[in-house]
């Protein structure tokens, strides 16, 4: 077994702190790890700067966890991700890529920016003038990548 796949297993034991507060929950759907470029729709919890993930929404067993600080959050290109719409990518170097696609743009680009602040270690209560402005930019780095 190579690397990447040992560091995605020792991750999936990772159990959610109860006490910690949500920062966003919903369905996201996964770009399967097996290369098959299959999508599953899983149900994703963010919290205390790592990302989990259910089958559904009961929460009951977590299926796997990324902790998110030094990862970069970026959108897809649509080659990348064959032309599926409100793609974002999860990257960090020498680490496997998580891929996923929302329902929506508007929760495309919410999950977007509550990962990038969890990977950034920033909290809620940090929502500055620096977030807004780069959310502003995400949102037409996004729209212009489609034109």
């Amino acid at each position: 077994t190579n690397k990447v796949q040992a560091f995605g297993k020792r991750c999936q034991a990772a159990k959610r702190d109860p006490n910690c507060p949500v920062v966003i929950r919903g369905w996201l759907n996964k770009k399967d790890s097996s290369g098959l470029k299959l999508w599953k729709r899983r149900w994703f919890v963010l919290s205390n700067y790592c990302l989990f993930y259910y089958k559904d929404s009961r929460e009951e067993s977590v299926l796997g966890s990324i902790p998110l600080p030094s990862y970069k959050i970026l959108f897809c290109t649509p080659r990348e991700c064959k032309n599926r719409k409100f793609t974002f990518k999860v990257v960090h170097q020498g680490m496997r890529s998580y891929f996923f696609s929302a329902d929506t743009q508007e929760d495309m680009l919410g999950w977007v920016r509550a990962l990038s602040q969890s990977a950034a270690m920033e909290s809620d209560s940090s929502l500055n003038r620096y977030s807004t402005v780069h959310h502003e930019v995400l949102h037409t780095e996004y729209q212009t990548s489609f034109t």
